[in-house]
């Protein structure tokens, strides 16, 4: 069993990989039935299986969990002692990051990105920004952001109007 600390993981969706068109190498995706239930299993990237487990498969090897008892963000995670692997994804870069761990637990699913049921035209919060980019959150979802040339730079905590996705990076301007 693996013992990782101060990894970083990201609560997702079955749709999550999908719709942002990262390929699950190998294994498989969350399914539908584990999400609803809050399955401990985990989709990890190709940096952390060859940084993890350098001459193994990395697919059904279990991650156990540690819990910090000053972090109470952790609550849904770290109620399991240990998250198995069900599959490898491409390697994404988060932020300047590119070493990720997607753990999925309950979390209703969503179909995202698209027109009818998708992210479009749904509020969310200014976390910050620096000039047109920035970080928003959505739900419990945190996300690259932009703003249009014709909107002033938004003060954490805005609330904004979701106008499209662009890639990975949502398109926001100030409700109202």
């Amino acid at each position: 069993m693996l013992f990782a600390w101060n990894a970083w993981y990201n609560f997702v969706s079955p749709e999550f990989f999908p719709a942002l068109e990262i390929p699950i190498l190998r294994g498989r995706n969350f399914t539908r039935d584990e999400a609803a239930a809050g399955a401990p299993v985990a989709v990890v990237s190709l940096a952390t299986a060859r940084l993890f487990w350098p001459n193994r498969d990395a697919v059904g090897q279990s991650i156990r969990t540690v819990r910090d008892p000053q972090d109470h963000t952790q609550s849904r995670v770290l109620r399991h002692e240990s998250v198995r692997v069900i599959g490898i994804a491409r390697d994404i870069a988060v932020a300047a990051i590119t070493l990720s761990i997607g753990l999925r637990f309950r979390h209703r699913p969503t179909k995202l990105n698209t027109q009818q049921a998708g992210l479009a035209g749904r509020s969310a919060t200014a976390l910050g920004f620096h000039g047109r980019e920035g970080r928003v959150r959505v739900g419990d979802s945190d996300w690259a952001a932009r703003v249009p040339t014709d909107v002033p730079e938004p003060q954490a905590g805005a609330r904004l109007r979701i106008e499209g996705v662009d890639g990975t990076v949502l398109i926001v301007r100030p409700e109202g």
